[in-house]
Order: C-alpha cells, then structure tokens, then sequence
C-alpha cells in the first residue's frame, strides 16, 4: 500500500454470535465504517460483513461493499 492500512474495530462475543462494528482509513479503499457479523457453530462458521458502508456519509457515498463467507472447521484446540 502506499498508504499503510490502519483497523479499529469494537466486538462483542455472545455464545455462537460475534458482532464487530469498525473503521478503516488507508490501502486500496477509501476510509470508511465496516461491519462484521459471525455466526460459529460447532463445525462450521458463516459470515456477513461489509468493508464499506459510506451510504451515511453522504458526500463520501459511492457504494457499498458486501460478503458472505463460509468456513468449515474439521478440528479445533482447546
């Protein structure tokens, strides 16, 4: 990057949900608020999170980034 990127993000873990709400500045993107939203089961986890939410702000309002993922744990060490 030429502008190195810089997160802070708050979480909060509730049994199997995980909830972070953030903002980045620097890299590739534009500064911006994000959201990340985590469902963990026991072997697999899900994911929804955006990287870009600048609808708010409307004069930095160009679009919005979404995601979904899917991740499978075959084995965890605790």
């Amino acid at each position: 990057y030429d502008i190195p990127k810089l997160t802070i993000e708050v979480h909060k873990k509730m049994k199997q949900h995980r909830l972070a709400l953030g903002y980045h500045i620097g890299g590739f993107e534009p500064n911006s608020f994000q959201f990340n939203y985590q469902f963990m089961s026991k072997n697999t986890h899900f994911q929804i999170y955006s990287r870009q939410i600048n609808s708010i702000v409307p004069a930095y309002n160009y679009g919005l980034q979404l995601g979904f993922g899917i991740k499978r744990v075959f084995s965890s060490s605790k």
